[in-house]
């Protein structure tokens, strides 16, 4: 058992990587819009808190992952005292995490792990 999360965790943690810095240049470059209103995440943030099984389960598409998680990321930094009472931050997790595992997925799938290894062993990134 430790052996499978070893090898999972060794491939994870590089894919997560490359999510949460794609994330943050997606992020800084909509920095200049203005955040959604305040009505709009509060609503979006209970459908989607009580939709999270489903973004484990995988039954959203990778495109509906991604909105969702960004929204939720917007609404965190244009309201951050209501992000921190209403677990918006939380609820983009869960995509953000959904997202990554559809990643992991797609990798053990088509057998591009090693690929994957050793490509970054060699420093192309």
């Amino acid at each position: 058992m430790m052996r499978y999360w070893k090898e999972h965790m060794l491939l994870a943690i590089p894919v997560l990587i490359v999510l949460g810095t794609i994330w943050l240049f997606h992020e800084c470059a909509y920095a200049q819009d203005h955040g959604p209103a305040l009505e709009q995440c509060v609503a979006y943030g209970s459908l989607w808190a009580a939709d999270a099984k489903d973004a484990a389960t995988g039954t959203l598409s990778v495109s509906e992952l991604t909105s969702r998680g960004t929204e939720m990321n917007k609404c965190s930094h244009a309201y951050p005292g209501e992000s921190i009472e209403r677990g918006w931050e939380s609820v983009s997790q869960v995509y953000i995490d959904a997202l990554g595992a559809r990643y992991l997925s797609f990798i053990k799938r088509h057998n591009l792990k090693e690929q994957f290894l050793t490509e970054d062993a060699e420093g192309k990134r």
